[in-house]
């Protein structure tokens, strides 16, 4: 950054912050703020999407998934109205009177409850920044399950914007990006490699989730550390959720979620625990498959996480949160007549502790501590090789946060401090006799300050904006290279240390209650990289942070989005672009590669993307859909890689499609399909060949020049309400996954045959699926 644009910056900073303190603290004495939760008047449930309105504004506010709401800018004397399709509306007059934890309890409305079935929640918030998607647990148990199991990034990949890349991948590409410009937070707590057995389930449990939100581009500048996503993924709260245990039993896996809490809702506990029991099939299959044939004879996977929550409020409007996860996953295949045995090891660990309170309805304040950690190992012998790669990764972070809101306007500060210990290569080979070893250690430290504020100018236009100092600094010497290597020390210790900025403006117009425009800029700046190790992610990836060789990545984006509803049904459309600095791509080298520095096997440039989005949707009655439709290009460019021209990125998808539908037929069973379609991936193979001095070489005609067939799957499931008195539900769940046994490829490869003559060479393509039609049950039970 130039000193003439750091000093502009700082301009702008300070321009901002007093332009909203100022007008928070003026707002102050203009309103005050209502906070409580709105319940079915019968059953005491609370209700989510319930609109919370002033009257005479044309905006307000809707329930989150529990039945909770906040409202500011009221003034004593103003009626509060409560409105809901399925229930009789109520109104009240604010006063001094209310109580700080209201509850308005809404009674059903007369209207015939077989005409009004509202389903899923999936869609767009109340946020100002565009491309935000919400999903609550039921969106994501309503659709076909994989293997009896409901999965969490399943249901992101069915939205605009998020590609869904194929079998087995349970990473998430948003608008082109790649799955290590996502930030995936649980509960505060970030996840490195949120996979199990090897990317075909996500580390969520489904039986402790309360909901999701997606932000694709444009993050909160409390989170933005990412360029491409934010994914916010919550447990059930214990102090207000639903108590009770939820069960579900899968053909691979079963998970239990537990939600307790004391009678007098001041210490609570959400507790989450799963486990695979795939490798019950590899004795199983002994019995009665032939050893060649035998797939789970030569294979072993399990995997299990721990997810909880443990609250404690001590006083009103306090509480004290200590949130943990802990997953591992092992995968090995011992095949004997092939002379391979190869293994993997994988996990993450993760904890947070913080404090919460609200000593005053105009201020909030958060403290805390975390930790994030990752680890993978592989072990691989391949007749006479042998390669064992290990890597890990640790963040240590303590933060504080302040929000001041008024009637029109909110502020709110904050700070990070992050301390990083990576490992990215610890690796041992033996390839043709010859052994060799790298060993790779990084530490690094991070300061962050942020602010962000919003401001309301009634009725129609809503304004915010957020910038955050990313104070980054590479600590000690690496211990990748010597007083002796070749490196310039003198750029070492120039560039050890960088300032980064990232700014974030949007605006919402509304054009009624129930349509808008928005409108975002953002500048994001990342210190960290993903580097793949393979054509496709693998829990081995390795994560690097930025050091003196290597610089942050930097993206800006620009979007715009137009949003209606009309009864029923809603319609968005979405446009974006966004250009990208510092793109990584890792290259292994060869055993005898003398480069002393491990930066220096990566090769670094640019990245572009734009696209469009459109989603329409069917929220009430018996039958409801989602149709959601992204057309994208995604291209790179290296210096070193294809005479420096921009090629596709290899997860560049120009169309996809996804289209989800549930029927209810009665209050016993009810359907839902899911179809999938998608513009294949992009493959860097050869054009043609040709021999030289005895030998095959390959001819290449550009890069990622050749593109794998389309991908479309068709999955279906039916539900069944079981009648019990011992349960206070239970549910049988049919699917099908790929119900006409679409072979999709997983990847290609050319396989090489030679006759009796040297030059009688056969070469064919070859495909790797791996899904066929896949039958499976699943039981969900609550008690």
């Amino acid at each position: 950054m130039s000193p003439v644009s750091a000093i502009f910056s700082v301009k702008v900073v300070f321009l901002l912050t007093a332009f909203l303190f100022t007008t928070s603290m003026q707002s102050f004495g203009q309103g005050h703020c209502l906070r409580g939760m709105v319940c079915d008047g019968q059953t005491g449930v609370g209700l989510d999407n319930v609109y919370v309105l002033i009257t005479g504004w044309e905006t307000g506010v809707l329930t989150d998934s529990a039945g909770y709401f906040e409202l500011c800018g009221l003034q004593y004397g103003d009626i509060i109205e409560f409105s809901h399709l399925a229930y009789y509306n109520r109104s009240l007059i604010f006063s001094i009177e209310l109580p700080d934890d209201l509850v308005v309890r809404l009674l059903p409305s007369s209207m015939t409850v077989e005409e009004v079935v509202i389903t899923g929640n999936a869609g767009q918030s109340k946020s100002v920044m565009p491309g935000k998607i919400t999903i609550d647990a039921e969106d994501v148990v309503r659709l076909p399950s994989f293997m009896g199991e409901s999965d969490v990034v399943r249901s992101l990949q069915v939205q605009a914007g998020v590609q869904s890349t194929g079998e087995g991948i349970s990473d998430v590409f948003v608008r082109g990006g790649a799955p290590g410009q996502n930030m995936i937070v649980l509960d505060g707590m970030e996840l490195m490699n949120p996979l199990h057995m090897m990317g075909l389930y996500s580390v969520f449990n489904p039986n402790t989730l309360a909901g999701v939100d997606l932000y694709k581009g444009h993050t909160p500048i409390t989170y933005s550390e990412r360029l491409s996503s934010l994914i916010l993924v919550s447990s059930a709260d214990p102090l207000r959720s639903h108590a009770g245990t939820n069960l579900s039993l899968g053909t691979f896996s079963s998970g239990l979620g537990h939600i307790s809490r004391t009678e007098d809702r001041k210490l609570g506990i959400t507790l989450g625990v799963r486990r695979s029991f795939v490798e019950l099939y590899r004795g199983l299959s002994k019995l009665i498959i032939p050893d060649e044939d035998n797939y789970f004879g030569s294979t072993f996977s399990t995997f299990y996480d721990l997810n909880g929550l443990l609250v404690y409020s001590p006083i009103e409007n306090a509480r004290l949160s200590a949130g943990w996860f802990l997953s591992g996953d092992h995968f090995a295949i011992d095949e004997d007549n092939k002379d391979t045995d190869m293994g993997s090891d994988f996990g993450n660990r993760a904890a947070l502790l913080a404090w919460e309170h609200k000593p005053m309805l105009w201020l909030d304040y958060k403290l805390g501590l975390s930790y994030t950690g990752s680890y993978s190992e592989f072990d691989g012998y391949f007749g006479e090789g042998y390669i064992n790669l290990r890597n890990h990764f640790d963040r240590y972070s303590a933060f504080a946060e302040m929000e001041i809101k008024g009637q029109i306007s909110s502020l709110m500060l904050g700070m990070r401090h992050s301390e990083y210990q990576t490992l990215p290569q610890d690796m041992d080979l033996l390839v043709s006799g010859e052994r060799a070893s790298f060993y790779h250690t990084y530490n690094s430290r991070q300061t962050d300050y942020y602010l962000e504020g919003g401001i309301s100018i009634r009725p129609r236009l809503d304004l915010s904006g957020g910038v955050r100092l990313h104070n980054y600094n590479t600590l000690g010497w690496s211990d990748s290279f010597n007083d002796e290597g070749p490196f310039d020390i003198n750029t070492w210790k120039k560039n050890r240390r960088r300032l980064l900025l990232s700014v974030s403006a949007a605006l919402r117009w509304k054009t009624g209650i129930n349509s808008h425009f928005k409108a975002a800029f953002s500048r994001q700046a990342q210190t960290i990289h993903l580097a793949s190790i393979a054509s496709l992610p693998l829990p081995n990836d390795i994560w690097l942070m930025s050091s003196p060789f290597l610089k942050p990545q930097i993206g800006h984006q620009v979007s715009g989005a137009y949003f209606a509803k009309r009864g029923a049904y809603e319609l968005s459309i979405e446009v974006f672009a966004r250009d990208m600095e510092n793109q990584v791509l890792y290259t292994m080298g060869d055993i005898e590669d003398d480069r002393e520095i491990f930066e220096e096997r990566f090769i670094v440039g640019r990245g572009r993307v734009a696209g469009a989005e459109f989603m329409a949707r069917k929220t009430i009655g018996r039958f409801t859909w989602d149709l959601a439709y992204t057309l994208l290009r995604s291209e790179r460019q290296y210096d070193e890689i294809n005479n420096g021209h921009w090629f596709s990125d290899k997860f560049d998808r120009r169309h996809n499609l996804a289209l989800v539908g549930e029927y209810k037929i009665n209050d016993r069973w009810s359907t839902s399909a899911s179809f999938i379609y998608a513009t294949g991936n992009c493959l860097n193979l050869p054009a043609g060949r040709m021999w030289v001095m005895g030998t095959i070489m390959n001819d290449y005609d550009g890069y990622n020049s050749f593109r794998m067939p389309p991908y479309h799957r068709l999955d279906i499931s039916a539900t069944y309400r079981l009648q019990t008195k011992v349960f206070k539900a239970s549910e049988l769940d049919f699917s099908v996954i790929n119900v006409y046994d679409r072979a999709n490829p997983y990847f290609l490869f050319y396989k090489v045959t030679q006759g009796r003559d040297a030059y009688d060479v056969k070469i064919s393509a070859q495909q790797v699926s791996l899904f066929p039609l896949l039958p499976s049950i699943g039981w969900r039970v609550k008690f």
